[in-house]
């Protein structure tokens, strides 16, 4: 109508579509979430039971309630994509290593083919500062997702970690990504956790060399 615009609100990119990612790691991460991106929908089927009346006395605040959301998801969005992210590199170094970089022009562009070669190799012989990039407090950082001191309770059991050391007592709803970090690299937590260099600064340019190749040889 003249002398009015209607403005249509995109829900942000889901965390679990990115391209980083295991399949396994989309499922949790995608259940995880979906209560967050669930919400306008939430909101919407209250809305339709309130009268006309009601509706008109809430709008002001319905509105305020649901910016405020859109404003939440997408910085939980941004965040966790731009920690994803930092899986790139590392999984462009396996993949080249191991020999199962993509091809063709088309293939290197697609992230999700790289991603796809490099969740198929056994990555139980990589770097623990590797490792540690792919671990889920890496990217679930805000407060109501923290997973830093599961990290800590998890290095305190001072062992190669597996799937079976995972426990829903320690890790709570994230404990399915988790155990897929666990299955995936093994990490050696016997190690001090303070002698353990950031990835970024590893001298060594080939962190995957030590890796089995795609048959297992």
């Amino acid at each position: 109508m003249k002398g009015q615009s209607i403005t249509q609100i995109k829900s942000p990119s889901k965390p679990s579509r990115s391209p980083f990612l295991s399949g396994k790691e989309k499922q949790e991460l995608s259940s995880l979430l979906a209560a967050e991106w669930n919400v306008p929908e939430a909101m919407r089927a209250d809305w339709v039971l309130l009268s006309a009346s009601e509706q008109h006395t809430h709008y002001q605040d319905t509105i305020k309630r649901l910016k405020q959301h859109y404003e939440n998801i997408n910085k939980l969005s941004t965040s966790i994509h731009a920690k994803l992210g930092h899986r790139k590199k590392w999984i462009h170094a396996a993949c080249e290593e191991r020999g199962v970089a993509p091809t063709s022009k088309k293939d290197k562009a697609n992230e999700f083919i790289w991603s796809q070669n490099f969740f198929k190799l056994n990555l139980t012989a990589s770097n623990l500062a590797v490792d540690l990039v792919f671990a889920p407090n890496h990217y679930l950082t805000q407060d109501k997702y923290s997973c830093d001191d599961i990290l800590t309770r998890l290095w305190s059991l001072d062992k190669v970690l597996t799937p079976g050391d995972v426990t829903e007592e320690i890790c709570g709803v994230t404990v399915g990504l988790w155990k897929e970090w666990a299955l995936r690299f093994e990490p050696d937590l016997s190690i001090d956790r303070a002698e353990i260099p950031q990835a970024v600064s590893l001298e060594d340019p080939n962190p995957f060399a030590d890796l089995p190749d795609p048959d297992g040889s």
